[in-house]
């Protein structure tokens, strides 16, 4: 069976090749000081259905620190916007194998939401999966 787990550490392989440099983190990222926020992912999954067909959410959060040319807290719309092109062309749909089970994914929504504890803004890749937890020959 596909776990929970297996699903956050192909998403962050995933993120992390589809965004060299940029820092991957599990579940939640480390706080930071104000001025000194990086662009950084962060891949969680919401859960998944325990049937020979599991199914399940999970988000590639892409976040991108407010504008440095604006007084005030502002998005960062060029930089997102390419970031947003870059996840819909790379997450729209995917087929995968991984440790003998294979799935898809799908994007369910994509979305730009703000974060302001961290001073930033980040692009929500909502990804539907749909995962085979039975082998196929």
């Amino acid at each position: 069976m596909m776990t929970v787990e297996d699903i956050k550490d192909m998403l962050y392989k995933k993120a992390a090749a589809v965004f060299p440099g940029m820092q991957v983190y599990k579940d939640k990222h480390p706080t930071y000081k104000k001025k000194h926020v990086p662009e950084r992912i962060v891949v969680n999954v919401l859960g998944m259905t325990n049937t020979p067909w599991s199914k399940g959410y999970a988000n590639v959060n892409i976040f991108v620190p407010y504008d440095p040319n604006v007084n005030y807290p502002a998005p960062n719309s060029a930089r997102l916007n390419e970031i947003q092109k870059i996840a819909e062309k790379e997450f729209f749909k995917g087929y995968f194998e991984y440790e003998g089970h294979k799935g898809t994914y799908t994007i369910d929504e994509l979305s730009t939401e703000e974060d302001p504890e961290t001073d930033s803004y980040f692009v929500n890749v909502r990804l539907f999966f749909k995962v085979a937890n039975f082998k196929l020959r």
